[in-house]
This record gives C-alpha cells, sequence and structure tokens, in this order.
C-alpha cells in the first residue's frame, strides 16, 4: 500500500513511501505521539499503553482505536512476546522522576524506574526506530547508571547507531 504524506512545516507532498510504517504507543496519555504521526500519514498504530483510566478514555474518544489495536493498561505487565511485530516504539515515560516539579529523584522514584519497562519491550522487540519524549534532566540520571554505549545497548533498535534514538525535551 503506498501514500503520500505532506510536511507539516511547509504543507509540501513528500514522496509516496513504499509501505506503512507499524507502531506502538507506550505511555500514550491522550495520544500526542498518535496525533503527530496520524497527522504525518504512512503510520499505523497497533496498540498503546496507558495507566491513567482518564487519559485512556481521552486517547479512546480522540483516536477510537480499533478492535485488532491491543491495549495494555501497565506497562510492567505487557508481555513482548505476545506483543505484534512494529517497526517504531514511542514513548513519553513518566517525566515527574525526572523533572524540578519531581524533585529529580530519578530512578530512585518509582515513576523513574518505568524508563526500565521501555528497554525491556525494545530489547525484546527490537524495533527499528524509537522516538522518545522527556524533559532534559533525564539524561543526567540516566548517564548516572550507564554510559552513552550502554544506552545504545540497552535500548539498540536493529543496529547501535544513536542517530536512531530520538530522546526529545518536553517544554
Amino acid at each position: 500500500m503506498t501514500f503520500s504524506a505532506f510536511c507539516v512545516r511547509c504543507r509540501k507532498k513528500v514522496k509516496k513511501a513504499e509501505r506503512i510504517i507499524r507502531y506502538f504507543d507506550m505511555f500514550a496519555g491522550v495520544g500526542g505521539f498518535r496525533a503527530g504521526l496520524d497527522l504525518a500519514g504512512g503510520f499505523q498504530c497497533i496498540g498503546h499503553c496507558e495507566i491513567d483510566k482518564y487519559a485512556d478514555a481521552s486517547y479512546r474518544a480522540i483516536h477510537a482505536p480499533g478492535k485488532e489495536e491491543v491495549y495494555y493498561p501497565d506497562a510492567r505487565t505487557i508481555d513482548p512476546k505476545e506483543l505484534p511485530n512494529f517497526d517504531l516504539l514511542c514513548g513519553g515515560f513518566p517525566c515527574q522522576a525526572f523533572s524540578t516539579a519531581g524533585r529529580r529523584k530519578g530512578f530512585e522514584d518509582a515513576r523513574g524506574t518505568l524508563f526500565f519497562e521501555l528497554a525491556r519491550v525494545v530489547k525484546e522487540k527490537r524495533p527499528a526506530y524509537l522516538f522518545l519524549e522527556n524533559v532534559s534532566y533525564v539524561l543526567k540520571h540516566i548517564n548516572d547508571v550507564m554510559n552513552r554505549n550502554q544506552l545504545c545497548k540497552v535500548l539498540s533498535p536493529k543496529s547501535s547507531k544513536t542517530e536512531q534514538i530520538a530522546l526529545f525535551r518536553c517544554a
């Protein structure tokens, strides 16, 4: 199946893609990643994970996930072997543990350890791409427990190139 998409910034059409990129939306919230990927075109969500029942209700109302999509209410209960294959893992793991609002306890805060749930899924499924989002201070905490090469091994998609790991700072 081919599709055409457009650049959100300049609204110019981009070349047709050969195939759809399938993705799993971890720590989905109300679906910010999904909204952007839907707008870009050429992406298919295979499922999502969100523990907050109100955020999940909003996600479902906004995006109307299909019956074929898997849902996990808690990242700690995901069995990667049961997940359908996907090319891209999106994840906005909880930032409170790394932000000034959360006193920057990092991995000493239980919410901070959810980063390792994301890493567990990546290690098993080996998606081609990662698209992660968090506050900038998360890198300090990650660097406290592992160096850049170790991070690449933990979060490495099919190759070990750091360029494929996108970790963005939220506003």
